[in-house]
């Protein structure tokens, strides 16, 4: 376990390791952020996806509840990362390729203000095993292709997600692009439709 302190060091060394993913992202994303979810996320993010690593990210409902937050995560979506909700996850996690993972220690409302880096150990298996056991409670929001019924339209699929991984009305609307009256009448529609 390497502790790293200092702003500086620690955004070039969670670079370091981003950068250096060659097959999988394990994540636990949760606010608060040094930098708001946006242009610099995809930056991030975008050249690993288009590699071919494979992403899975647990947002908290906070996370994904953020306005700017729905054109985000459609685009992330659109480049292979599947993402689930949670209401809420323990801390920020990153875990790359099963060998190595980032933790914050400690945060303030900006930044990290300490982080470990978990090399292989039994510590570095038991964040494995934690993100798989909340992958499975998760809802998914994002990516993949779940066994539907037949009747089920990719918006009909979309709205469920996220009114199962419980985010508020105004959430959901600004995640699908659409009214509250809209949301109101596609929510009635899928009660009809599913008994």
């Amino acid at each position: 376990i390497e502790v790293l302190t200092g702003r500086e060091t620690i955004s070039r060394r969670a670079t370091e390791l981003n950068n250096g993913a060659q097959i999988e992202i394990l994540a636990f994303d949760k606010p608060p952020y040094v930098f708001p979810p946006g242009d610099s996320e995809l930056a991030t993010e975008r050249p690993l996806l288009e590699r071919g690593v494979h992403a899975r990210v647990i947002y908290t409902r906070e996370a994904v509840d953020s306005p700017q937050r729905p054109a985000v995560l459609t685009q992330l979506a659109s480049l292979g990362e599947e993402a689930r909700v949670l209401p809420d996850l323990p801390s920020k996690l990153r875990v790359y390729d099963r060998r190595v993972a980032i933790l914050p220690l400690t945060s303030n409302e900006r930044s990290a203000e300490s982080v470990a880096i978990i090399h292989q150990s039994s510590l570095l298996t038991a964040l494995i095993a934690l993100f798989e056991a909340f992958w499975e409670q998760a809802y998914p929001i994002a990516g993949g292709e779940p066994d539907r019924p037949a009747e089920l339209t990719d918006r009909d699929l979309s709205l469920l997600r996220l009114m199962s991984a419980g985010l508020k009305d105004a959430a959901i609307g600004r995640q699908l692009g659409i009214s509250p009256r809209t949301l109101r009448r596609r929510a009635l529609h899928l009660m009809d439709l599913l008994g």
